[in-house]
C-alpha cells in the first residue's frame, strides 16, 4: 500500500487501476515484489512480468530496466503495470467491449483476461 500511495502521489491516474492491480498482485505473487515464478517461467515481481531476452521483454518494454532493478523497485513495478493495463485497454475494440458486456463481463474482467492471454486471447474467448 505504501508503494502504491507514492505512485498515486506522482501519477493521479494510478488511482483508477489500484483495485485491479491490487487484486492482480495478490493473485500473481502474494504481494511479493521480489518473487520469481515458482514453476520456472521467466516471470518476476508483483505482477509476474515476463522477461527472458528472447520471446518476452515486458520488463524492458514497460519498466525500461533490467530484471534485478525491476524486482528491487516495487514502485517501478506498479508504474509498469499501469502502462501495461493502459496498453491492454487501448487494444480493446468497441466490438470486444460490446460482446463482453452481453456476456456479463466488464472492462476489468477483460483486463484480467488480457493479463493472462493478451488482447488476442481475450478476443478469441469472446468470439467463442
Amino acid at each position: 500500500n505504501a508503494a502504491y500511495d507514492r505512485v498515486e502521489q506522482r501519477n493521479p491516474e494510478a488511482k483508477k487501476y489500484r483495485r485491479f492491480l491490487t487484486d492482480t498482485a495478490y493473485r500473481e505473487s502474494g504481494f511479493n515484489p521480489y518473487i520469481q515464478n515458482k514453476a520456472g517461467a521467466p516471470a518476476y515481481g508483483y505482477f509476474q512480468f515476463m522477461q527472458d531476452g528472447k520471446k518476452w521483454d515486458n520488463i524492458t518494454r514497460y519498466a525500461g530496466t533490467d530484471i534485478e532493478t525491476f524486482r528491487n523497485n516495487p514502485e517501478l513495478q506498479i508504474e509498469a503495470a499501469i502502462k501495461l493495463a493502459k496498453q491492454f485497454e487501448k487494444g480493446f475494440t468497441n466490438e470486444d467491449l460490446n460482446k463482453a458486456s452481453k456476456m456479463g463481463y466488464n472492462k476489468w474482467a477483460l483486463l484480467a483476461g488480457a493479463w493472462l492471454a493478451g488482447n488476442g486471447g481475450v478476443r478469441t474467448f469472446l468470439r467463442g
